[in-house]
């Protein structure tokens, strides 16, 4: 043989029992026929992994008891859901810890309230969970998006969500193959606040068109003008039924200082018109054609003219 190639040989034979040196004689004699160890086992002759956390349960106090007591009716009961639209689970907000299950390589949406804006994130494990932000829409339907991606499984951990309305807090949950594509949720609140809007709506309805006698203005006749002189109890506003006249004057005015209402004719006929009131509203039993409001007598009396359509 050449001696040139029985120096590369010599050389092979010196690396590979330098290599045998330093693996563990227990690994050295590992039978073919068991083939690899698996990725996480740990190799013969290594020590074990050093545990983070002891085994043995935490020793708590009676007081500590009850108040871990107290918290496992909400921690522990089954939350309220539904099924929404595009396939998401809707869970009642407040009313559990609602669980999310993810999978690996799998993403998991949580759906904010449109305008409602994150503060911050916290997770129990932030390393083998990944959570970013996302954002749909715009104006007041812009939507926020928690998007959640663990890394491996099974894994469990909790999630708390701040936001400018409220806090999320959910159960993350990492399952090798199952997973919840989309959750989002129910406010109790929404429902009370649309109650809220529906009365005082019908409330600035009935305050555009139902008066202080409780009529409705859609079905009365306001073609009166006045005219004359302009005393604080010169009235409001003067309308009429198909059977009656009302005169509603200033909320001020007491029913001791109305004045007498008489009715005009042809020159300078007069006729005394009876009335009587209820809440500062004349209410003549009977449609008024032209008639006068009259206060005090001679050179110092106050006068106001009352007269139906235009033009009369």
């Amino acid at each position: 043989m050449d001696e040139k190639a029985v120096i590369p040989v010599r050389s092979a034979v010196l690396l590979a029992a330098l290599m045998a040196a330093s693996v563990p004689a227990a690994a050295q004699t590992l039978p073919r026929s068991q083939g690899l160890p698996a990725i996480n086992a740990v190799p013969p002759g290594y020590p074990p992994p050093v545990k983070l956390y002891p085994d043995s349960p935490t020793e708590l106090t009676p007081k500590e008891q009850a108040a871990l007591k107290a918290a496992a009716p909400w921690r522990d009961s089954n939350a309220i859901l539904a099924q929404g639209d595009d396939g998401r689970v809707i869970f009642q907000f407040g009313q559990a810890l609602p669980p999310l299950v993810c999978a690996p390589l799998q993403i998991c949406e949580i759906a904010l309230q449109p305008g409602e804006i994150v503060n911050d994130i916290n997770a129990g494990d932030t390393v083998r969970w990944k959570i970013t932000p996302s954002i749909s829409g715009a104006g007041p339907d812009r939507t926020t998006h928690v998007v959640i991606k663990p890394t491996t499984a099974p894994l469990k951990t909790t999630l708390l969500i701040t936001t400018n309305r409220r806090a999320y807090m959910l159960e993350l949950v990492a399952d090798p193959k199952q997973w919840m594509p989309r959750v989002a949720f129910a406010y109790p609140e929404d429902t009370a606040r649309a109650w809220a809007k529906y009365k005082e709506t019908v409330a600035e309805t009935t305050a555009a068109t139902v008066l202080p006698t409780g009529q409705n203005v859609a079905s009365l006749d306001f073609n009166y003008t006045l005219s004359g002189d302009t005393p604080a109890w010169r009235p409001v506003r003067v309308y009429a039924t198909a059977v009656q006249t009302f005169i509603q004057f200033p909320p001020n005015i007491k029913s001791g200082d109305l004045p007498a209402l008489v009715g005009l004719g042809d020159g300078d006929t007069t006729t005394i018109i009876n009335y009587r009131t209820r809440h500062g509203t004349m209410i003549v039993d009977k449609v008024i054609d032209r008639a006068a409001l009259i206060y005090g007598v001679g050179s110092s009396q106050t006068r106001v003219v009352i007269k139906h359509g235009e033009g009369q």
